[in-house]
């Protein structure tokens, strides 16, 4: 008389070395054997094809149950309470589901159930006459057996329209499933001219998964006394933090950004300086950060007309020093770099991106010596 509960036996066993099962046992059962009441009717042989009376009485968690295309019995009352039975197509464990009112799920096929949006387009607000940019969007896929994927490919998109200015709605397709996010199109803005007051950001490219600033600036300043703005970026772009720039040194942040001042200033220079930061998993592609201007006047109270340049940052899928781009920083890349330093090779035989370590712009001996650096560290 066996008086121990058998705790997870079966969940998820990577070499259930203490069952026995049949031999065209080939899926777990999810809580089949967890903490039986009767451990001790249990007896599974080689050729076991049948569920005895009373074989899963009394389960702690009766909610699920797979069931193998071997069984071909199943006995009254092996489940004393309502299950849910996944099994075969056509199977005894259908028939046992219909003729006991249970849900049965048939487990012969995976299928695409839902999709979702994992992670936003890096582009959300655009210009009448505009296309639409999906870099940065990422779906979510959920299958029949409870199983997930995310891809960045493959899909289809409608619904957008540039013509006229507003909120639209993108519908994405994959598989035979939608799913929609929306966007804003917004009335062209007028040229901007280079002596006309603005509030500049910096735009750049930098490596995914890394911390990073973007700079903004005043220039052709007129003389404010009082700006207002609302940052504006991709919620692909993490925050890290603030600085206020010399510019002006009162500065309150909070939803908005808030700069005052006792008399106009009229200089340009650093407003402000953000740091962001990305997650390694970011799309390569380009996200907008920017502002939106709340109010801007001067000593007077008179409002004053300063416009906003986006900054455009390029998120690069770089992996420093893999001048072969097989993935991996080695000794091959070392030997390929001095090829390229002796002329040996070209820019078409080396990923021009990868080798310039030190972020200069130049492929040189500093980069060569930054890579040998770091195969002495790894």
């Amino acid at each position: 008389g066996c008086n121990e509960h058998w705790k997870f036996c079966f969940f998820r066993l990577h070499k259930p070395c203490e069952r026995y099962n049949p031999r065209k046992r080939n899926e777990h059962w999810k809580f089949c054997f967890f903490r039986l009441h009767k451990p001790y009717e249990r007896n599974n042989s080689r050729r076991r094809n049948k569920y005895w009376k009373f074989c899963f009485f009394r389960l702690h968690k009766p909610c699920e149950r797979y069931n193998p295309e071997s069984v071909t019995s199943i006995g009254g009352g092996a489940f004393d309470c309502s299950v849910t039975i996944y099994g075969y197509s056509g199977s005894n464990a259908e028939k046992y589901a219909e003729s006991n009112g249970n849900v049965f799920v048939a487990i012969d096929t995976v299928e695409l159930t839902s999709i979702s949006i994992n992670s936003m387009p890096g582009k959300a607000t655009y210009y009448i006459g505009d296309s639409l940019d999906t870099s940065g969007l990422t779906l979510k896929l959920t299958y029949s057996d409870g199983s997930t994927e995310t891809v960045s490919s493959g899909f289809e998109t409608s619904g957008f329209s540039s013509e006229t200015a507003g909120t639209k709605t993108v519908t994405v397709s994959y598989g035979g499933k939608t799913t929609s996010f929306t966007v804003t199109v917004n009335e062209p803005e007028p040229d901007i001219d280079e002596n006309a007051p603005q509030i500049v950001l910096e735009s750049k490219k930098v490596t995914k998964g890394k911390e990073f600033t973007v700079t903004v600036t005043v220039k052709n300043n007129p003389g404010f006394a009082y700006l207002e703005l609302t940052p504006t970026y991709s919620s692909e772009l993490t925050l890290v933090g603030v600085e206020n720039g010399e510019l002006i040194s009162d500065f309150s942040q909070g939803n908005q950004y808030i700069w005052g001042a006792d008399n106009d200033v009229t200089d340009d220079g650093l407003l402000m300086t953000f740091t962001f930061t990305t997650a390694d998993s970011i799309e390569p592609g380009k996200y907008e950060v920017g502002f939106t201007v709340r109010g801007c006047v001067n000593y007077d109270e008179q409002n004053v007309d300063i416009s906003v340049v986006n900054g455009e940052i390029e998120i690069l899928d770089i992996t420093y020093g893999d001048l072969d781009g097989d993935g991996y920083v080695s000794v091959k890349d070392s030997k390929l770099f001095i090829k390229y330093l002796l002329n040996t090779v070209t820019d078409d035989d080396i990923n021009m991106l990868n080798a310039d370590i030190d972020s200069d712009g130049v492929i040189s001996t500093k980069d060569s010596k930054a890579l040998m650096k770091m195969l002495l560290t790894e």
